[in-house]
C-alpha cells in the first residue's frame, strides 16, 4: 500500500525536472522547509501561470546573476518607486538549474549566509546589525550570530523563496536611487566545499510621499463648504 504513494511522489519530482530541463518552469517554495521537498500538483499547476517560475531568459524582471554549482539568484521588487518609509519588500528566489538535488547553507537565528549589498548612488551603506569599532564589547556580543546552521536541499526544476524587508536591515530613509545585489553560500555539487552565488543588480528610487499644496486643500475645502452652503439654501426653499 506504502509503494503508490512512493511512486506517485517520484513521478511528481520528474515531472518537475523534465519540465525546468525543458527550460519550462520551476515550482516555488516557501516553507523553509529543512526536509525534502515535494511539490504537489497545485504548486506545478501555480507555477506554469508564475512570471517569477519562467526560465532566465523569459524573465528579465527577476534580474538573475550566473549559475553556479548548479544553482542560480534572483532578487525583484514589486514596483521600483518608493515613498520615504514606505516598507521595501525584496524577494529572493534561490533556483536549483542542475539535474539533480543541490544543497545550499543557512544559519539561526541570522541567515548570515545570505548576504545583501545595498548602495546609494555610489555609496555603500552599511547594515543596521554590523559591528562597529565604536561599540562597547557587551554591543558587539549582542549583534553575533550564536545560533545554529543546517544545509536544506533543493530539488530539481524547485526554486526556493526569501523575503525579507530592506528597511529592518538598512537605513532608507535618505530619498535617491538604490541599487542591491544578494549572494548566497552553496556548496559545491562535488562536495568539496563551499561557494557562492550571486544575483544580478536590482535597482529601486525613494522619493517623498505626494501631499496636496496647502492652497489646493484651501481650494478643496472652500468648494465643499460652498456646496454644503448651496444645498442648504436649496432645502429650505
Amino acid at each position: 500500500m506504502k509503494t503508490l504513494p512512493a511512486l506517485a511522489v517520484l513521478l511528481l519530482l520528474i515531472v518537475v525536472a523534465v519540465f525546468a530541463q525543458a527550460n519550462k518552469f520551476y515550482v516555488t517554495e516557501e516553507t523553509h522547509t529543512t526536509a525534502f521537498f515535494t511539490p504537489t500538483a497545485e504548486q506545478i499547476e501555480q507555477a506554469k501561470r508564475a512570471k517569477d517560475s519562467r526560465p532566465t531568459e523569459d524573465d528579465p524582471e527577476g534580474n538573475w546573476g550566473q549559475i553556479s554549482e548548479g544553482f542560480q539568484l534572483s532578487i525583484r521588487f514589486s514596483k521600483d518607486t518608493f515613498t520615504n518609509g514606505e516598507p521595501v519588500i525584496a524577494s529572493i528566489l534561490l533556483r536549483n538549474v542542475s539535474d539533480r538535488p543541490i544543497t545550499y547553507y543557512v544559519s539561526y537565528p541570522k541567515d548570515d549566509e545570505m548576504k545583501l549589498s545595498v548602495r546609494r548612488g555610489q555609496e555603500q551603506l552599511s547594515r543596521k546589525d554590523e559591528i562597529k569599532t565604536n561599540m562597547t564589547f557587551m554591543e558587539k556580543v549582542r549583534h553575533l550570530n550564536r545560533g545554529s546552521g543546517s544545509m536544506p536541499v533543493v530539488p530539481a526544476g524547485v526554486q526556493r523563496k526569501f523575503t525579507v524587508n530592506l528597511n529592518d536591515v538598512f537605513d532608507l530613509a535618505t530619498n535617491g536611487q538604490y541599487t542591491v545585489q544578494v549572494e548566497r553560500t552553496v556548496r559545491k555539487m562535488d562536495q568539496s566545499g563551499a561557494t557562492n552565488v550571486v544575483s544580478g543588480n536590482a535597482q529601486f528610487r525613494i522619493v517623498d510621499s505626494l501631499k496636496p499644496s496647502p492652497r489646493i486643500v484651501e481650494k478643496a475645502v472652500g468648494g465643499l463648504a460652498a456646496e454644503q452652503t448651496s444645498m442648504a439654501v436649496n432645502n429650505k426653499n
